[in-house]
Order: C-alpha cells, then sequence, then structure tokens
C-alpha cells in the first residue's frame, strides 16, 4: 500500500469518527427548552376544550350526560393535562433544567455531549460527507491493486463524480441518521 493510499484512508478514519461525533451531537439547551416548552404548553392547554363543553353545558343546555366518555384513553390524556396544566409548565421545565443540571455536573467532564442547532448538525454532517466521499474517489484512484476498504461507498467505487452522487443522494451515510 504505498503513502498517498495510506495518507487517504487515516483522513478517511478521521472523517469518519468526526462525523459519529457530530451525528450524536444534541441541540443548545435554549432549544430544546422551547421545544419542551411547546410540546407542555400543547399539552397543558387541552383543557381548555373540556372548559368550552362545560360552558355549554351552562349555557346552551347540553346534556351532562353528553360528556361521559367511555373511552379510557381520551380521560386519561383528559387527567394528564389537567394535572400538567395544574403542576404549571413553567414549573415542570424549572425542576427539568435543575435536575439536568445536576446531573450533568455528576457526570465526568469529557463526557459531554457536543450541542450544536439542527441546521449547523445538517450543514456540518453534510460537510463531511462530502469530503469523506472526495477522499474515497481518491482511495479508489490509488488502490493500485491494494485491497478496497468493505464499508466503501459503491458510489465512489464505480467512479460516480460528486455532484452527481450529491444529486442522486449516494453519499455515505450516517449512522443513526
Amino acid at each position: 500500500m504505498g503513502k498517498n493510499l495510506k495518507a487517504i484512508r487515516a483522513d478517511i478514519f478521521g472523517i469518519k469518527e468526526e462525523l459519529a461525533i457530530v451525528a450524536q451531537a444534541i441541540q443548545p439547551l435554549d432549544e430544546l427548552e422551547a421545544e419542551l416548552r411547546a410540546y407542555l404548553g400543547g399539552l397543558a392547554s387541552k383543557p381548555a376544550a373540556f372548559v368550552d363543553t362545560c360552558v355549554s353545558v351552562l349555557n346552551h343546555g347540553l346534556p351532562v350526560l353528553g360528556m361521559v366518555d367511555a373511552n379510557k384513553d381520551i380521560l386519561l390524556q383528559r387527567a394528564f393535562s389537567f394535572a400538567l396544566a395544574g403542576y404549571g409548565v413553567e414549573r415542570i421545565i424549572s425542576e427539568a433544567k435543575a435536575a439536568a443540571q445536576a446531573q450533568a455536573q455528576a457526570q465526568e467532564q469529557g463526557t459531554k455531549n457536543l450541542r450544536m442547532t439542527k441546521a449547523e448538525k445538517g450543514a456540518k454532517l453534510q460537510e463531511l460527507r462530502e469530503r469523506l466521499y472526495s477522499l474515497e474517489l481518491d482511495e479508489e484512484f490509488a488502490l493500485d491493486g491494494a485491497e478496497r476498504r468493505l464499508d466503501a461507498t459503491p458510489a465512489a467505487v464505480i467512479g460516480v463524480p460528486l455532484e452527481q452522487a450529491i444529486d442522486a443522494g449516494l453519499l455515505p451515510r450516517v449512522r443513526g441518521i
């Protein structure tokens, strides 16, 4: 195996390691908090529909028996929504943030997750996949009788140019993404 091929493969393995790290990146805390707040807020707002039905009973004479729901799943959802609304979304978020911070402090510093916005993560993954594919194309030209890696991207093996591979969705896949 020539020195050039060794260098290319070292770069390939380095990019694969970086891809694995970036693939595990999580969103920044403020983005995750906003998503959690929106989700919990949606759940906590559901009692309003039940209150509207109660208003219909009082203002329009809707029979109370019309409010009986035999569906246990809906009753459970309704009870959960009332409990969530009563406990308070902000209180839940505050307690979750405190527990998350305590957990993060208890963990070793070296195990912290990389944080990236969804856009940053997507762009970085795309950039790394393109670099990896380009290196795999270079690797194919440098093989010169050497054994091909078993995990080489098939499109690179047959020499599909980068731009066409991007358009056709043939770039190397990232595990879990």
